[in-house]
């Protein structure tokens, strides 16, 4: 295993979950079923997820509980699961999500050189699920998951307990904990599948990937990243 240096880096790299590092939805476990309650739960997800009500930004701000939002899902099947139950399996599909191998590694070697940190509109129990994950790792097999790979990153930021998506309000966000580094945005790179989010970071001050969805695209993007976290002589600051 790697031993990190115990010193303080002088840049950091925001990586995005969904769309960049993974693609499973939540609760795949029970949506890759046939069923009265995969199909109710699709149903639910697609009202949340679709049209402009605004739940899911609710939810992703950690306005509204995953125990809220499914209450209704829950109430309709009392008797046939416990009332935990979605949100249990929420955490442990969570942590079972898939992960790019690739990226994992690559991010792995960069904790040599800078500090690596999942930055994810996302709701509260991800962050617990990554936690948990960091406590107590499992061992990398042939399949990468989040249990695998947490503690290829340094930190989380889960919008679900900031309070505050990453577009909306970067400083918010990223400040407070590139603050406590000592650093500024523009010791920052953001690696994101969004432009909004991409676009946000930039107007304050850093650097941004706009992750492509093509997989041939996406050497290039790397080549910036490895850029970005490898500069010539770069060195830990100590304290």
């Amino acid at each position: 295993m790697i031993q990190r240096q115990l010193g303080i880096w002088e840049r950091a790299v925001f990586v995005d979950w969904h769309g960049v590092l993974s693609s499973d939805p939540f609760w795949r476990t029970i949506l890759d079923r046939r069923g009265r309650l995969p199909t109710m739960l699709r149903q639910e997800l697609g009202r949340i997820f679709g049209g402009d009500s605004g739940i899911s930004d609710l939810w992703m701000r950690g306005t509204v509980s995953t125990s809220e939002l499914m209450r209704p899902l829950a109430s309709s099947l009392h008797g046939n699961m416990k009332p935990d139950f979605l949100e249990r399996r929420m955490l442990n599909d969570c942590q079972e999500m898939v992960v790019d191998e690739h990226l994992a590694a690559l991010f792995t070697e960069s904790q040599r050189r800078c500090w690596v940190v999942l930055a994810t509109d996302n709701v509260a129990d991800f962050e617990t699920a990554f936690r948990l994950s960091k406590r107590t790792p499992g061992s990398a097999g042939s399949t990468r998951r989040l249990r695998d790979t947490a503690t290829a990153f340094d930190d989380i930021l889960c919008s679900g307990r900031i309070g505050v998506l990453k577009s909306e309000d970067p400083y918010a966000f990223f400040g407070p904990w590139l603050e406590d580094r000592g650093l500024a945005f523009a010791d920052a790179l953001l690696v994101d599948d969004r432009a909004d989010n991409c676009e946000a970071f930039e107007r304050a001050g850093g650097a941004s990937v706009l992750w492509p969805l093509a997989p041939d695209d996406r050497g290039a993007a790397l080549d910036i990243v490895r850029q970005f976290v490898a500069p010539p002589h770069q060195e830990p600051r100590f304290t």
